[in-house]
């Protein structure tokens, strides 16, 4: 009986945790019947038992409100960061379209550009040209009036000789034409001239204005470059403060 006692009170120790309950079992045992340390210790074992459920239960039901929360926080913190990084992925989509619109001017500014400055090149040849035949005009017309002036000469010399006079006027009504022919050709390509001063001069503006929307493309272009820039440098660091 004496170690039955023993080994119950052993369990009842191991269950609530400490080394004895009974500091004087074995007078127990002597001093009282077998039935009522068995009750005893049966009665002290099942309290022993129930102590230690209840506070297991209280432990996991404490550590399961703990799981409960951080799964809780684990789970905003996941759509947080989603939602940022959404925003993020949006931005930069939205910059780097914009960037590739502004490429696409840029690279149809300068075509244009060029293309206008080809067409400049061309105007400037044909001015010289145009130029080039004018002072040929001038020459001609100022060998004409020489020209004139000898027929004078002769007409005023051979004024006697009505065969050679009918020869000279005959000779310088054809000059008188040719002339006339020369002189309307040099109005026509006065006018032409003109034309082609004012065709020039209408291709530098357009110049001007495809340099000036030029300038401002590149400008929004690098003003983008630099927005662009700025959320991939501040990703790093939202990342690291986490």
């Amino acid at each position: 009986m004496s170690l039955l006692y023993e080994a119950c009170t052993s369990s009842v120790a191991e269950i609530e945790g400490i080394s004895d309950i009974y500091p004087g079992k074995h007078s127990y045992v002597v001093e009282h019947s077998a039935d009522e340390c068995i009750k005893l210790i049966v009665e002290q074992l099942v309290m022993a038992v129930k102590t230690s459920q209840n506070s297991n239960e209280g432990s996991t039901k404490e550590l399961k409100a703990i799981v409960l929360e951080l799964q809780h926080e684990l789970q905003a913190k996941d759509v947080q960061i989603s939602t940022i990084s959404f925003d993020l992925s949006c931005q930069l989509r939205a910059v780097e379209s914009s960037a590739k619109q502004f490429l696409v001017d840029l690279e149809d500014a300068r075509m244009e550009l060029q293309n206008l400055e080809k067409q400049v090149g061309v105007l400037l040849n044909q001015k010289k040209n145009l130029e080039t035949q004018l002072n040929e005009l001038k020459n001609m017309e100022s060998m004409a009036s020489e020209q004139r002036g000898r027929i004078e000469k002769l007409t005023d010399e051979l004024s006697r000789k009505d065969q050679e006079i009918e020869c000279l006027v005959q000779a310088l009504d054809e000059e008188e034409k040719e002339l006339e022919i020369l002189e309307n050709k040099s109005l026509q390509l006065e006018q032409m001239l003109q034309e082609k001063e004012f065709a020039l001069k209408t291709s530098e503006v357009s110049r001007t204005k495809a340099l000036s929307k030029l300038a401002t493309t590149v400008d929004k272009f690098d003003e983008l470059h630099s927005l662009s820039e700025n959320p991939l440098q501040e990703t790093p660091k939202f990342s690291w403060a986490k």
